[in-house]
Order: structure tokens, then sequence, then C-alpha cells
């Protein structure tokens, strides 16, 4: 079965007995690819033990304090690339979406050389990961592309035996596994994961599973700038919220509280993630059986979320095809509506939407208040992939603005 229907993801989504069990297109990816043994593709009685250790690292107390940690990122590489703009925009920001994976995750910054390290084994790992020969999300995938992954993945599997080299000489150097007398331990996720007893092997599939999918935070990101750019009037707009909140408050950079004050910074996310979804699709196994338009799908049949057509869906958005964050505030009840589920719902949702809802926020302030972007517009043509990213390099001119511009 396949859906875009708001009702039947509800179901799929909230309903324990489909959230038990996972669809057994995870089952193979974890199986036969290296270093995907984490969060998404494992089923519940795995999932909870090593999501209640990672947990204290997700909390919004937390993660709010990576919001001028994100800014400083951000704000360092715009400088950088007035002078000199990247070749490719989405190579740039998967550098600042890597360091930010390495704080949350190791509790490590930009300067630790053992964090770097482990940052470019994650780094060589994901390359390796997506390179056309080895992918099994292809659209239209066929014999000769699963021959392909299989003769392939070898590379990969090297990749992911340097990432669990370097988890295990982290792991002992920082002493994660030695007890604490501190009354508030070490949020990072591998220090959780160290102090609830996982091997090393499995704090790097972890990981590894987890920097694949806080990839989507730096598709997000550049997704961000390329609407900036498409839409000037709108980011002079979003720059004026911005300057102006910042003139109220005395400070640049806003957390999880200030998003009140930025409604309209809040809706262009929100329409971003709408109109550029991490994923096409998202499976689900029926754990009973279940009624969709007159017919029974029997307890055990596979489901498919179709993200894109979910969130175009003309019943719930008016012209669904266009970039308008307006909708937002014209309608605030949007955000409630199951066809609209980028961190999905429910038991399985995303544990680290906080996190990236705090670092999308933080990287658009950054972005819209000081800088003019502008990518070229015939760029972002799209992969043919089910983990869908842009297909060609986006090449980016920077430049400051003036507070003319600005206001």
């Amino acid at each position: 079965m396949a859906t875009s229907d708001p009702e039947v993801v509800k179901t799929l989504l909230t309903h324990r007995p489909h959230t038990h069990l996972r669809s057994r297109w995870y089952q193979l990816v974890r199986t036969v690819f290296p270093g995907l043994r984490g969060l998404l593709f494992v089923d519940d009685a795995d999932w909870r033990p090593h999501a209640v250790a990672m947990m204290p690292g997700f909390k919004r107390s937390h993660v709010d304090g990576f919001s001028t940690f994100v800014h400083g990122l951000t704000t360092d590489a715009l400088a950088r690339w007035s002078g000199r703009p990247p070749a490719d925009l989405a190579d740039e920001l998967r550098h600042v979406g890597r360091a930010l994976f390495i704080k949350a995750a190791c509790g490590l910054g930009p300067e630790d050389r053992e964090g770097r390290a482990l940052g470019e084994a994650l780094a060589d790992w994901l390359d390796e990961s997506e390179a056309p020969n080895t992918r099994l999300d292809q659209v239209g995938m066929g014999l000769r592309e699963v021959l392909r992954f299989f003769i392939n993945r070898r590379h990969t599997s090297r990749a992911a035996k340097v990432v669990r080299r370097r988890i295990a000489r982290l792991v002992q150097a920082q002493g994660w596994r030695r007890p604490v007398d501190d009354d508030v331990p070490d949020p990072s996720w591998v220090a959780g994961l160290a102090r609830a007893g996982s091997e090393d092997r499995a704090i790097a599939d972890e990981l590894m599973h987890l920097y694949w999918a806080f990839d989507a935070l730096a598709f997000s990101f550049t997704a961000c700038v390329l609407e900036l750019s498409r839409h000037p009037d709108l980011a002079s707009r979003v720059a004026e919220e911005l300057q102006e909140w910042g003139s109220a408050s005395g400070r640049s950079v806003p957390s999880r509280p200030d998003f009140p004050q930025i409604p309209l910074t809040q809706a262009f996310i929100l329409e971003v993630l709408r109109c550029h979804p991490a994923t096409w699709t998202v499976a689900r196994r029926l754990g009973e059986p279940m009624v969709v338009a007159g017919r029974t799908w029997p307890k055990g049949s596979e489901a498919l979320i179709l993200m894109s057509a979910l969130q175009r869906n003309p019943e719930v958005f008016d012209r669904p095809h266009e970039f308008d964050p307006d909708r937002w505030l014209r309608d605030p009840d949007l955000s409630r509506s199951f066809a609209f589920v980028p961190f999905l719902r429910g038991p399985r949702k995303c544990v680290g939407r906080h996190l990236a809802e705090t670092a999308l926020t933080a990287f658009v302030a950054a972005v819209a208040a000081e800088f003019a972007v502008q990518v070229r517009p015939d760029h972002g043509r799209m992969t043919e992939f089910a983990v869908s990213r842009f297909a060609d390099p986006l090449a980016l001119t920077v430049s400051r603005r003036s507070p003319a511009t600005a206001a």
C-alpha cells in the first residue's frame, strides 16, 4: 500500500500496533548496509533502550544551547564565502552540519583533533554510502543495480571499520565508561550509550546511522538558502523581522522561547520543510489488519507514506506547488495536520526534532539577517533516489546586507 491520505498516515504513525516492528525494507537495509543498525531501522524492543540512553542529549533544555554554536558556525562560513564563494553550497553546508553533529554526539568542538578525525571518518563513510553504486533506494532499481551494490559495498564496509576504530579510541580516551559522580552526567549521545553499557561497535553503528539521518539537516540548510535566493522580497521581509527582533531583544541569536516573536522566520522554515522533504517515502509494517478505502490490508502488509505527495495535498494546502510561507500565518492549524509530518509523529517520531528546529532557526537568522545570497536560478535539480539530494553543485554568491537593504 502507498498513501498520501492524512488520515491513513495518522493511523500508521500513531496507532501502536503499526509501530512495534520495522518495515521489511528497513530490516533489509540494516542487514546488508554497513553502519545502519540504528534507531530508524530497528524494532521497538531494540529502539527503546538506545533512545532512553541518548535522550538527555535530545531534550529541549539541552539543545537550546546549540543556537549560538550553529549561528557562529554559519556566520563564519558566510563571511569566508563572501570573499571566496564555494563551488558547491550543499557540500560546504555538510561541513557546518558535521561540526554540529560532533558537538551534539560527542560534546567536542571544531578545535578538538579526535573530534575532527571522527567527523572526517563519518564523512568518508557517508560519501561511500551515497555513491551511485552503493545505493538501494534508486527509483526503478533493477537486478543490475542490486548486483552492483553488493559488488561495491566493500568500500562502505572499509569506511565503517575506520569509524568503529575511531569510536573505540574516543570512548577510551574520554573515559565515558567510567562511573561518574557528577549529578549532571555528560549529555552527549556517545557518553549516554557508553554509560548504558553499549559495546563500541554498537555505539559506532548508532553514530553512523544518526549521521546518515542528520544529513537531512544539512539538506534543509541548503534548501533554506536556495529559497532565500529564489525569493529576494521574502528574504528581505525575513531579514527585517529578525533585525527588529534583535533590536528589541538586544540579541542576535534566537532560541526556542523567541520563536513566537519571529513568526515569519518560523513560517519560512515550515514551508522549506514542506516543499523539500528529506525523504520521499517512509515505510511502515501493519501490526494488525487495516481498512483503507473499503479494502482490508492484512497484518504484516507493507505501507509507504509518500512524503512529497502528502505535503502537497491540494485538499489541505492551497496552491500546493507554490512556495508560500504566509500560508502558515494565515492558518496556524496547518502545522498540526497529518498532511505535514517532516519529523513524523507518534511513538517513533524523530528524536532529533527539537535539535533540528533550533539549528534551522539559528541558521536562517545568521543567513538572512546579515547576508544576501544568490544561487544560480537554474540549479536545484534533485537526484532520483528515495532519500533525494541536490543533483548538481550549487554555485553561491554572498554579500553583506547594508542597513538600508535589511530595512
